[in-house]
């Protein structure tokens, strides 16, 4: 599972088809701590983070946040592959 980002501690990993179910999703793990991200919705799918670090990881993947939108849904709500 590549990490694809790393902050305040927090660090994302992707996962993606054929090893990985859907819906298309990351984990953001901080200590032991561990929660899925739908990666169209940046809601928490399972697991569970702290809000600080909930918040961080969505801020994060907003369109104004690190990532520049590369996690916003792209042509009618189908999230793009992040290269």
């Amino acid at each position: 599972m590549p990490a694809i980002a790393e902050f305040n501690g927090i660090t994302l990993y992707i996962y993606y088809p054929p090893r990985e179910h859907p819906p298309p999703h990351f984990h953001a793990i901080y200590g032991d701590q561990d929660a899925s991200f739908a990666i169209e919705t940046l809601e928490v799918t399972a697991g569970r983070l702290r809000r600080p670090q909930r918040k961080a990881v969505t801020d994060w993947g907003h369109p104004a946040g690190s990532t520049g939108g590369l996690l916003e849904p792209r042509h009618g709500g189908a999230a793009s592959r992040v290269d």
